[in-house]
């Protein structure tokens, strides 16, 4: 049967990731822990697609970015869906090492989801390398974990997950016991793929238990909402169970399900799949005697089995392969396939497999005259079936005594029914005989009403001919009438004709009127489209000159005054530096100072106006590096928050230069008036606005209700790009908002 699901770490968002800053020292922001969520969901989404490889690239750069960011949440998150993924593709190697790192990140800061989950991912591991019992033990370790109140999810997925392991143990009791445990919780919250999952697997039982009716149902189940809700992988497992189930009921209807499971195998790129497609078609080659093709599809699974590591069914595919090479007369080669069978069979302790194994060897005996090894292998067949199908064996028995005690009594009432019938027959008889005599008299009396008849026939007949007479007279007559009728139609064709040669010719100049009119008016349209294009052009240089000229003028304004300051500090510097150094030293401070302020205000703008800065998401990085820089030197903690829906947003090169100017300008009166140790940064959005709020937590040094040059400086470059600027000082600290009109 085809392979079932594992455990898919479903990374919902149950806490923000940046919850662990109590148990770790962070440098990383809620931005990052969006980010971080973000690519750890889409890993989902591309493993849920089948698209492992891009899965696995994604989860590299979210545990990259966890790492840089010392998110060990995310890290520990990354590390345990790369294991999953690396076991989709049985690729072994790294797999240990992933899911002890996990455990360890979620141990560091207490998280007992990710502990937990690293015990359900050794579940998984383990089982692929055949260990069942093992894998057990690890999924009841994993449980000990997880709460129902938060953890139902993944307790289903445990319990489901352990029903596996003891159906290839052998143990359908609890195997039908577990998988039902995780239905009831999946179907409480309405996840359909997982109720599909556990559906399929309770099928597989009922398919070991030989209820090949009830298992072929329950598959369909599975496959409908797997097909509703689109899960590639799953489709392809459904379809291959199917095959499998009608190979033994209908091989058409094995054959409809094969061609379909063919193409989701292949688009799941799942290698375990492949390799039960391939052994469903040697199963279904070799029903319809086509044994050369089903021999080549058995050696592909079996190299496939062999990569992956499915020693469970890389033996069930030897034990096939070895009937298959018996059938073809190949004994020998039937035998070295039995044999490499029993050793993984006996490796693996299966007793699903040896009773397998046994029941076959004994056909391979019996067919070779082989008697002794045949009830040898017989008996031990029975022996591990009986250890299987007990309380099955004996619920059969029952059902045949029932079967057989009502067909007895079948039997019984089907004679004295036959007797009854008789009976019947004879008085039915006995009234046919009747019917039979009285239909003889009817046809005595029937002949002689024909003779009557065929005397009034003859008449008619003579009658029919003078009225054919008559016909053909009023016929030829009406041929004259149509004659004479033909010629005057002619002449009206011959006239209609003249009249539509000339309609024609209407129709013609028309025609040619119609098209010189199109033409004129496209000729027209694109002239005033090259009209309206220019009159666009002219107004947007209209608009860059404008802006250019703003630009200008702040820069002669800035670097004028400047200059001006630095030329009277210069000179005044240099007549003091005999008289009074100290005071000199002070001036060339200034001039310093003064170079730097004028330099990072021409780089403010020029950066303003590269077209490659016009998002809100340049402009707030901008923004954030400023205040970081010059606040955090101050010992001032900052917290910057944008709005996610913002940083997409344009703004134009005037708005840009002035937003980022009178932030700087705020920055500046918080450092120099505030004594604030905390300012926090709010850019978000409204109806007609952009709004950015800036306060902090300090004592303003200045008179209430100011209107310096500063602030009114601030005022009107809000005014100059249509916005408004208000600043409100108060006991708890100073509020400033600046809002922005959306163009």
């Amino acid at each position: 049967m085809a392979e079932r699901n594992r455990i898919s770490l479903l990374f919902l968002l149950m806490v923000p990731l940046w919850l662990s800053t109590v148990h770790t020292q962070v440098i990383y922001t809620p931005k990052d822990s969006i980010e971080i969520y973000r690519l750890l969901n889409e890993a989902d989404e591309l493993d849920f697609q089948g698209k492992l490889d891009d899965a696995i690239r994604i989860i590299n750069k979210a545990r990259q970015i966890s790492k840089e960011r010392k998110m060990k949440r995310g890290e520990a998150y990354a590390c345990l869906k790369m294991a999953d993924l690396l076991l989709k593709k049985s690729e072994y190697d790294k797999i240990e090492e992933n899911l002890k790192e996990g455990y360890q990140l979620g141990s560091s800061i207490h998280d007992s989801l990710i502990m937990g989950l690293a015990f359900l991912q050794k579940s998984q591991f383990l089982k692929s390398l055949n260990d069942f019992e093992q894998a057990i033990v690890a999924s009841k370790s994993g449980l000990q974990y997880l709460s129902y109140r938060t953890d139902s999810l993944y307790i289903a997925l445990a319990y489901n997950e352990i029903g596996i392991n003891y159906d290839k143990l052998g143990d359908y009791a609890n195997a039908a016991e577990n998988y039902l445990h995780a239905l009831r919780i999946f179907e409480s919250m309405g996840i359909e793929q997982e109720v599909a999952n556990t559906i399929g697997n309770l099928a597989v039982s009922y398919y070991r238990l030989n209820k090949r009716e009830e298992a072929a149902n329950l598959f369909k189940e599975s496959l409908a909402i797997r097909e509703k809700i689109g899960d590639v992988k799953g489709i392809a497992a459904n379809l291959g169970n199917l095959v499998t189930v009608y190979s033994y009921i209908s091989l058409d209807t094995a054959w409809i399900y094969q061609k379909k499971a063919i193409h989701y195998a292949e688009l799941s790129g799942i290698k375990t799949m492949q390799a039960q497609v391939y052994s469903n078609s040697a199963t279904l080659l070799t029903r319809q005697n086509k044994n050369t093709d089903a021999f080549e599809y058995h050696e592909k699974a079996i190299e496939i089995y062999k990569l992956t590591g499915d020693q469970y069914k890389l033996t069930l595919q030897y034990i096939q392969t070895a009937e298959l090479s018996e059938k073809m007369a190949d004994s020998l080669q039937s035998e070295i396939f039995y044999e490499k069978a029993y050793l993984l069979a006996t490796k693996l302790q299966s007793k699903p497999l040896l009773q397998a194994l046994y029941s076959s060897k004994t056909g391979f005996y019996k067919k070779h005259n082989d008697f002794n090894n045949a009830l040898k292998y017989i008996q031990l067949n029975y022996n591990y079936r009986d250890s299987l199908f007990n309380e099955k064996t004996k619920t059969n028995v029952e059902e045949l005594k029932l079967k057989y005690e009502t067909e007895k009594k079948d039997l019984q009432l089907a004679k004295l029914s036959a007797e009854q019938k008789q009976r019947e027959l004879e008085i039915d008889k006995q009234n046919k005989l009747m019917e039979i005599s009285n239909l003889l008299n009817i046809k005595g009396q029937q002949e002689i009403t024909l003779l009557k008849q065929d005397q009034e026939i003859q008449l008619g007949r003579y009658q029919k001919i003078e009225s054919e007479k008559t016909k053909q007279e009023l016929i030829n007559q009406s041929n004259n009438r149509l004659l004479e009728l033909t010629n005057q139609n002619v002449k009206i064709l011959e006239q209609d004709k003249l009249l539509n040669e000339r309609q024609i010719q209407r129709q013609r100049i028309l025609s040619q009127v119609l098209i010189g009119s199109i033409f004129i008016s496209l000729v027209l349209g694109f002239l005033l489209f090259n009209r309206y294009q220019l009159k666009r052009k002219i107004a947007q240089q209209n608009s860059l000159l404008k802006i250019r000229n703003n630009i200008a003028k702040d820069l002669h304004d800035e670097i004028g005054s400047t200059l001006t300051s630095i030329n009277i500090l210069s000179l005044v510097s240099s007549q003091s530096l005999d008289k009074d150094p100290s005071q000199a030293k002070e001036m060339l401070n200034q001039i310093t100072q003064q170079s730097k302020t004028i330099q990072q205000n021409m780089s403010d703008i020029v950066w303003a106006i590269r077209p490659d800065n016009e998002k809100i998401e340049a402009l707030s990085a901008r923004m954030r590096e400023f205040s970081g820089k010059v606040l955090e030197s101050q010992n001032i903690k900052v917290f910057f928050d944008v709005d996610e829906g913002l940083l997409s947003k344009a703004l134009p090169v005037e708005s840009r230069k002035e937003v980022l100017l009178i932030f700087k300008e705020v920055i500046n009166n918080i450092v120099k008036h505030s004594g604030a140790d905390t300012v926090r940064i709010i850019w978000k959005q409204t109806k007609a606005s952009y709004e950015l709020e800036i306060t902090d937590n300090g004592e303003w040094k200045g008179k209430l209700g100011s209107t310096g040059t500063g602030i009114k400086s601030m005022q009107e470059r809000a005014i100059s790009i249509g916005g408004s600027f208000e600043i409100q000082h108060g006991n708890e600290g100073t509020y400033v908002r600046l809002k922005i009109p959306i163009t």
